[in-house]
């Protein structure tokens, strides 16, 4: 006589956890956060608090912005990062919807590895400038942020 009341008690238990953890997890802050670490030097892109994406200088347990948020697309070499970066006024506490951002007229930037030198932000017609001044070859494709790049973790 037990056993069937014990049946009825975990099919009750199992139906409160399906429909409890959908709820934890779509509430859950970092849940679609990622980081690119392929970067040449100590340098990432990271997606945090699942809206802001900027370029970090990597140590031990964190990291140290770069370029702020919000980058939409980068792209690197042995030496130098190039990144595309929409500016935005609100604040880092304030909450941005990265879905609506107008992207369409992005600042740019290179960052020299090796002598942590930050050049920007310029106009796509500068980028294009710098990268030729300082002899930039071998960048790779743009890889945009909009989706979790291929290599992310």
């Amino acid at each position: 006589m037990c056993i069937p009341y014990l049946k009825k008690i975990c099919k009750i238990m199992m139906l409160v956890l399906l429909l409890i953890l959908p709820l934890m997890l779509a509430g859950c802050p970092g849940l679609s956060d990622w980081a690119y670490d392929k970067l040449p030097g100590k340098y990432a892109i990271w997606r945090i608090n699942s809206q802001d994406i900027q370029l970090v200088k990597e140590d031990a347990s964190s990291g140290e912005p770069i370029v702020g948020r919000y980058i939409i697309a980068f792209c690197y070499d042995d030496r130098y990062i190039g990144v595309q970066r929409v500016p935005l006024e609100q604040e880092y506490g304030e909450v941005v919807d990265i879905e609506t951002i107008d992207t369409s007229n992005p600042e740019f930037y290179l960052v020299d590895t090796e002598t942590d030198s930050i050049y920007g932000p310029w106009t796509y017609t500068e980028y294009s400038n710098g990268i030729i001044n300082f002899g930039v070859t071998g960048m790779c494709e743009w890889i945009y942020t909009s989706l979790t790049p291929k290599g992310a973790e």
